[in-house]
């Protein structure tokens, strides 16, 4: 969400990662995925949250989905 916001403000990629590494320390997203959102606002997407894609969803592995295969 401050990606979005920073970008809409005319921000380029590389600031809006180095006001992260600033704000949040080193553990941040990288500089080269913060690029990429900036891209894909660019390219027009407008919300943050995952979108669906095709082909097979996947499960989550957990001792009670992988216990019941194995039994």
């Amino acid at each position: 969400m401050v990606i979005r916001y920073e970008w809409a403000r005319g921000v380029s990629g590389t600031e809006i990662h180095n006001r992260l590494v600033e704000v949040y320390g080193p553990g941040v997203m990288s500089k080269q995925m913060v690029r990429r959102w900036c891209r894909t606002f660019s390219d027009g997407r407008q919300q943050v949250e995952d979108i669906p894609r095709a082909g097979r969803t996947r499960i989550a592995t957990t001792d009670a989905n992988v216990g019941r295969w194995m039994t």
